[in-house]
């Protein structure tokens, strides 16, 4: 339910792919994700058919379309010493932006609040290379002229024709209640209970689980996050 999974009915109709690949304890990130979209894209190009590739984050997106971008894997000593200046901040974001904003004023503006994942692979990096992230990723949004982007495509074995739906703010902020309206309806805390009681999941509270070393990747995840924050507080 917190995932917006399609109903077996809809399932039924069309086929999708890469749903239930992994389990909440397991991590899977952007390149986990080119390689196993890569691969179904092939799989269904080899049976005469047309891939399409449906919503989701535009940064997985970008990995798809353009590539892996040019930043280095960071050492583990890089990331060590990246987990613990987090732990350092003890979930305040305003201590994070007086720590670390200085590193990379560019990409840190650029993060929403509480973006602790994106902002500890950019202490990696930083740790690792000694330069920005910045200053090894790929230019994002507006930055991202149409030459680059034909170019990019260009040098892709994939062939992409992209489609951008856009709908007015007033629209899409309607439609998210409305989604968190009957995903409370459908049963999500109780999903989530239940995924609490498997040990899939654990409750506390939400700046906690996302800033704690030793969390569980579902932990992270926009709703589900929320959710056991909210459950959390509701058996104190």
């Amino acid at each position: 339910i917190g995932s917006n999974k399609p109903t077996a009915e809809e399932r039924a109709s069309v086929r999708y792919h890469l749903l239930d690949v992994v389990e909440p304890t397991e991590e899977y990130n952007a390149a986990d994700f080119t390689a196993h979209a890569r691969s179904v894209i092939g799989d269904i190009s080899s049976r005469g058919k047309l891939p399409i590739v449906v919503g989701g984050t535009g940064f997985y997106l970008q990995w798809l379309v353009f590539g892996r971008p040019g930043a280095p894997k960071p050492t583990e000593e890089a990331e060590e010493k990246a987990r613990s200046a987090i732990l350092a901040c003890e979930g305040s974001w305003e201590e994070a932006a007086n720590r670390f904003r200085s590193l990379d004023e560019r990409y840190f503006d650029g993060l929403h609040g509480n973006d602790w994942l994106r902002l500890q692979r950019m202490l990696e990096v930083s740790y690792t290379t000694g330069k920005p992230i910045s200053s090894f990723e790929r230019p994002q949004g507006k930055s991202l002229a149409v030459d680059q982007v034909s170019h990019a495509l260009s040098c892709t074995d994939l062939d992409f024709r992209c489609f951008f739906l856009y709908r007015s703010r007033l629209e899409i902020f309607r439609d998210i209640d409305l989604r968190c309206e009957l995903m409370l309806q459908s049963g999500f805390l109780e999903e989530v209970s239940s995924l609490v009681a498997s040990g899939k999941l654990r409750m506390g509270p939400g700046k906690e689980l996302v800033a704690q070393e030793e969390h569980l990747p579902a932990e992270r995840a926009i709703g589900y996050r929320q959710a056991l924050d909210l459950l959390w507080r509701m058996k104190m």
